[in-house]
């Protein structure tokens, strides 16, 4: 065997194993983002699985009423109106974070425990 021969081998050999390994990578890479899907997948089972317990959890709950409608409007209002209440401090906290925050001067006041967002209505 020749010089030269080896010479030729050892470039095709080099080429192989520069192509694998850029094959390689590309592999390591698709796995890596099978993995990342996978987990988001499972993620999504996971809060699916949890919504459909709640949602036979709540048919069961209306059930269960058989024609307790007064209970559950009741209940419908009072839900209400905590999202209200809930919906009228998110506003008051948007507004005191919108503020400028270099001046001090320009925040509102903060909200004392005695004082009660008003509710605002549903639409």
């Amino acid at each position: 065997v020749g010089l030269s021969e080896l010479l030729k081998e050892n470039k095709h050999l080099r080429a192989d194993i520069e192509q694998l390994k850029q094959l390689l990578q590309q592999t390591e890479n698709n796995l890596k983002k099978e993995e990342k899907l996978k987990r988001r997948y499972e993620q999504e089972n996971e809060t699916l699985a949890q919504d459909i317990k709640k949602l036979k959890e709540n048919l069961q709950v209306l059930q269960k009423a058989s024609g307790d409608k007064t209970q559950l409007t009741e209940q419908l209002i009072k839900y209400q109106n905590q999202y209200n209440d809930e919906k009228s401090k998110r506003k008051i906290l948007e507004k005191q974070l919108q503020a400028p925050h270099n001046d001090s001067t320009q925040l509102p006041n903060q909200i004392t425990s005695d004082e009660k967002p008003k509710t605002v209505p549903s639409h």
